[in-house]
């Protein structure tokens, strides 16, 4: 069941993407135990934290078939600081191997290098390099020259692996082209699509620009991104739109030895992994910006049905002596995701300060 990929071994090919599944250590040594081979940290940059900043929103389809998620830079990009030390944290609590995620607001390599080697020296065998922001740079006539002096001073520079993360703003044979022209041995795919919001349940709207989709509707984008990189004969993290074993078999299928997973667990809870793993051959939180409103689970309506406690997506929401889940106000920065996920409508905003409802 483990897997080689590059000068790593995993105990088995499925492993928790860079999400909010993997900032903070607890979450990942929980994946550890419900049996994930490895993780990606949730993505670091060099930069000052400009306060307040604009908190997570989610939105569903009717259907919930897919979610929209918003978030500014700040509330989703750790900073240095931070980085360093969840790589520490989830390294000295956990065995499964932890790969630190990094990005720059920009392709010169002095601002991708000191972060990268602050890892490498905290004992990185692998850094992923997240391109997420660095769509909007694909127009620059010079672009290619650049985008290919970055990856070759890193692979001069650093005795660590590198895996550039893409995203459908670079096209996959033009990118990957790049890549294995500068001798990158590895590609982690396929980020998230930004797209504006089309069909949420309740008609509100998020800002296209930071806005992405998750579901399942990306599998095909995620393995046309596959099947593009081993021909280019790169070795593969792949995800995206992965949501049963049927999508993984899809995926290694295409060339992936690493397959990611995010959304899937964050809907259904690290259980899903017995779902992904089995049909398998061998198989520090930035702060929040105050909000003028919160989220309160009405007791008189509750279920107790635990889709809330058991979602991944954040630890805002505990369960009580009473066996009833309760939101605490501190921690909760009414991105809206819990009251999408209750079946009877129980999670309610309210207007802080918060009073208790019965």
């Amino acid at each position: 069941m483990s897997v080689q990929f590059l000068d790593t071994r995993f105990r088995n090919p499925i492993i928790l993407a860079s999400s909010p599944l993997t900032e903070s250590a607890y979450r990942i040594h929980s994946g550890e135990l419900h049996g994930a081979g490895g993780a990606i940290l949730k993505t670091c940059c060099t930069y000052e934290r400009k306060e307040p900043f604009e908190s997570r929103k989610v939105l569903f389809s009717p259907d919930h078939s897919r979610y929209y998620a918003y978030s500014s830079f700040e509330r989703e990009i750790l900073t240095a600081r931070e980085g360093l030390a969840l790589y520490q944290d989830a390294t000295s609590l956990c065995s499964i191997p932890i790969i630190p995620s990094v990005t720059a607001p920009s392709l010169e390599p002095e601002d991708w290098l000191p972060l990268c080697l602050d890892f490498q020296n905290a004992g990185a065998k692998l850094i992923q390099l997240d391109f997420f922001y660095l769509g909007t740079f694909l127009s620059r006539l010079d672009f290619s020259e650049h985008f290919s002096h970055l990856l070759e001073t890193l692979l001069r520079t650093l005795t660590c692996q590198i895996m550039p993360k893409v995203n459908v703003e670079l096209p996959a044979n033009y990118i990957f082209q790049l890549m294995e022209k500068a001798g990158v041995r590895a590609v982690s795919l396929l980020d998230s699509v930004r797209v504006p919001v089309t069909d949420a349940a309740n008609d509100e709207t998020l800002p296209f620009s930071s806005t992405s989709c998750f579901g399942a509707w990306q599998l095909p984008l995620s393995l046309h991104y596959a099947y593009a990189a081993k021909q280019h004969h790169l070795e593969i993290c792949g995800g995206g739109g992965i949501t049963n074993s049927a999508s993984v078999k899809q995926m290694q299928s295409c060339g992936a030895a690493l397959v990611q997973v995010a959304s899937s667990l964050l809907l259904h809870g690290y259980a899903k992994l017995r779902e992904l793993l089995e049909p398998l051959p061998d198989q520090n939180s930035p702060v929040r910006k105050p909000q003028n409103y919160n989220y309160q689970i009405r007791k008189d309506q509750c279920i107790r049905c635990h889709i809330c406690t058991d979602s991944l997506w954040c630890d805002a929401i505990k369960i009580g002596q009473d066996n009833v889940p309760h939101i605490q106000e501190e921690l909760c920065e009414a991105c809206g995701w819990c009251a999408g996920r209750c079946p009877v409508g129980s999670i309610v905003k309210c207007m802080n300060p918060l009073q208790e409802i019965f």
